[in-house]
């Protein structure tokens, strides 16, 4: 449900409610910028790529902790998790907003991965170049 109204100021106040029926509301000088933003979240709402506004604030670090407590990994998968992210990815992304990431910025983290030697003894491989091997049932690069 989304609705605009021109305000005493001479102001357009746009407001929608989320997925979870929170209010958010912005203001426009236009009526035409106005309906712009909203048609924009309601395209974003029904194509399934909407964002709350608050969670793109939140901490890459506080996600990723939140994320990896409610994972039901077994110990041995557990630490490796949280070794990759202190090694990997808490370097780069620690502090950023989740909502600052863009796809294009992962893309380039993701290569620059696979292509800089690494001081750790187990480099982390790229997930499309590997496979479990029957008998040893450790992970190895494929050819």
């Amino acid at each position: 449900m989304a609705n605009i109204q021109k305000r005493p100021n001479g102001k357009w106040r746009a407001r929608y409610r989320d997925l979870d029926g929170k209010e958010h509301a912005r203001h426009f000088d236009r009526k035409i910028d106005a309906q712009r933003w909203l048609d924009e979240v309601t395209t974003s709402v029904v194509t399934g790529q909407y964002v709350d506004p608050r969670s793109a604030k939140k901490p890459f670090k506080e996600y990723a902790e939140e994320w990896r407590a409610s994972q039901p990994h077994r110990p041995s998968t557990a630490k490796a998790v949280a070794q990759h992210l202190r090694c990997y990815a808490y370097p780069l992304w620690e502090k950023r907003a989740l909502g600052a990431i863009k796809p294009g910025d992962v893309q380039s983290w993701i290569t620059s991965l696979t292509t800089t030697p690494t001081s750790s003894p187990r480099a982390l491989p790229a997930p499309s170049s590997t496979r479990s091997t029957p008998s040893s049932g450790q992970r190895s690069a494929t050819a």
